[in-house]
């Protein structure tokens, strides 16, 4: 019966073995981090703290993002595209079946749309509700974060928008720019102008159009197909439909084996790899060896495809064991989540490979049940809670020692070694510079992108807010702050720009208080002078004399308290 398993699940009905009804599932629906060029941080809706996060990461509804100076960053989600510049926040406040809703506080983001998805696209900023009413290209620059009226720009590079708020609502086409007040007091058009932030948006989107296509491989809403095409060949076997090659792998290369395990909720251990396209072949679909060559099978072509957080089956003995390891699923076998969830999210998350399920049966499955079981990888338990990359961390286990290891229904006995490293942002108004923990390195074995052009910087003060370059101008390149920020960091005001075409703020990350579907910034409790208040270095409204000027006045009166005793005039004025 076990050598049959494999090819005999589509017909077969099965038990649901630790699934409940009554759970509440994980997301269905997730983005990523698809590409860093400096330090990105991440903030959960149930974090006291903001962390270092990295490339292949999963982003879910109530996590906010926040892109240090001289940093761009971009997210995927599905076809969605959001690429950040330097010193932006994001939140997502909503990402599901119900669409997309971002926020955008402070900073620059820019929005491409390959097509419209379910649900649609929305984006909340200080002027009112953005809705992308078409695929295109949109330009949104919120400005500095704590400068009250400081008026919302909008670009539209291609597509067509449309803007709602307190005075109603207007539409916004292809080559059309706009500036607006805060509650729409104002409003002003024009052309559109793109900026280098654009340009280097567009640059990646053209690289993305230049890959040959996918379209019927997989679903648009797929997160991580982006970088297949350009990574990769597909092909088509007659046993599994459409399959997905990776060209540029190590001769010892094998799913699940390059990367890190991290804890991320709600799911709880979830694989993140080090390759920049190895997100969608990990997070769906099946793997296995074709033609002599590692292949990827996305399986039947589903419209909203259910993400996983490592497609594997785990093996090992008891709780106490020292070591873990995982085998990669193979085309129709059953993914038995290691995580609570309803009835319903399994057959969701197994339709694509696996059909008629109507309960999934774990007892007495061991290794070699799974057409990948030579693909086993092993590491000690210290490895995978830390986090350690895996592929240099591998344990040799002799043949036949796997054979029998029966396969782990869930993963309570691994808990995360140590707490997330709090991620370098803007220290709060009015703190002291405190030591900076060194963040968790994550994994990327891919070149970084060059660095926009330094441009000499002053000793970095607390608090000191930088102008606002012109347009045009290169990044500049920023000290690393000296302390970790509160969850909610409090910005600083800089002056509003001018120009329609919108510059590159220099502002600090305003985090909203997740996980609120409409949060409001709440401003942390520095002392304001005004409400437009002018960086200060000292809390302090009158600075203190210096120790050094007490000093010079006390030997001044004593040398004239001497001159007075030797002249004998003990009453100089």
């Amino acid at each position: 019966m076990k050598a049959a398993l494999p090819t005999a699940l589509c017909a077969l009905t099965l038990l649901l073995a630790g699934a409940t009804t009554a759970a509440a599932d994980p997301p269905s629906r997730v983005g990523r981090i698809s590409d860093i060029e400096g330090s990105l941080s991440i903030h959960h809706a149930e974090g006291a703290q903001w962390e270092a996060t990295g490339l292949n990461y999963p982003v879910i509804a109530g996590d906010s993002l926040w892109t240090a100076p001289s940093t761009r960053a971009e997210i995927q989600i599905g076809a969605t595209e959001i690429r950040m510049d330097q010193t932006t926040e994001v939140d997502l406040a909503r990402l599901g079946e119900a669409g997309a809703q971002l926020r955008v506080d402070a900073g620059t983001v820019n929005l491409s749309l390959a097509y419209l998805p379910p649900g649609g696209v929305e984006v909340i900023t200080a002027a009112g509700m953005l809705q992308l009413v078409q695929p295109g290209d949109y330009h949104i620059d919120a400005g500095a974060a704590g400068a009250p009226g400081q008026p919302v720009q909008i670009g539209v590079i291609s597509g067509d928008a449309r803007l709602s708020g307190s005075q109603g609502t207007f539409a916004l086409h292809t080559g059309q720019a706009a500036q607006i007040g805060q509650a729409m007091a104002t409003l002003t058009l024009g052309p559109y102008s793109p900026s280098p932030f654009d340009a280097w948006a567009m640059n990646r989107v053209q690289q993305e159009q230049a890959a040959p296509a996918v379209a019927g491989y997989t679903s648009p809403d797929m997160t991580g197909v982006q970088d297949l095409a350009a990574n990769g060949q597909w092909s088509q076997s007659p046993d599994y439909g459409p399959v997905w090659i990776p060209t540029a792998v190590a001769p010892d290369w094998a799913p699940y084996r390059f990367g890190h395990w991290a804890f991320v909720a709600p799911w709880g251990w979830t694989w993140i790899d080090d390759a920049r396209w190895g997100f969608a072949p990990f997070h769906y679909g099946r793997w296995v060896q074709w033609n002599g060559r590692w292949a990827w099978c996305p399986g039947h072509l589903e419209e909203r495809p259910v993400y996983a957080p490592a497609l594997v089956a785990f093996i090992g003995g008891s709780a106490d064991a020292l070591s873990i390891g995982w085998v990669p699923l193979g085309p129709r076998e059953v993914f038995h989540p290691y995580y609570p969830v309803s009835e319903t999210y399994v057959r969701a998350i197994n339709v694509a490979h696996v059909t008629n399920i109507t309960q999934v049966n774990v007892t007495n499955v061991t290794v070699n049940t799974y057409v990948n079981q030579h693909a086993v990888t092993v590491v000690s338990n210290n490895n995978f809670t830390a986090a350690q990359p895996v592929g240099r961390n591998m344990l040799a286990t002799p043949a036949g020692h796997l054979a029998q290891a029966p396969v782990l229904t869930n993963l309570a006995h691994l808990t995360p070694a140590s707490a997330p490293a709090p991620a370098a942002a803007p220290v709060h108004m009015g703190a002291a510079p405190q030591p900076q923990p060194q963040p968790q390195p994550q994994p990327q074995p891919q070149a970084p992108h060059p660095q926009p052009a330094a441009v000499p910087q002053p000793a970095p003060q607390p608090y000191v807010q930088p102008a606002a370059r012109p347009q045009g101008q290169p990044a500049p390149q920023a000290a690393a702050p000296s302390s970790p920020p509160p969850a909610h960091p409090q910005p600083q005001a800089v002056p509003a720009p001018a120009a329609v075409s919108p510059p590159h703020p220099q502002a600090a990350p305003q985090a909203a208080p997740p996980p609120a579907p409409h949060p409001q910034p709440q401003p942390q409790p520095a002392p304001q002078a005004a409400p437009h208040p002018q960086p200060q270095p000292q809390a302090a409204p009158h600075p203190q004399p210096q120790p050094e000027q007490h000093e010079r006045e006390r030997e001044r009166a004593e040398h004239e308290k001497r001159e007075d005793h030797e002249n004998g005039h003990e009453n100089r004025p």
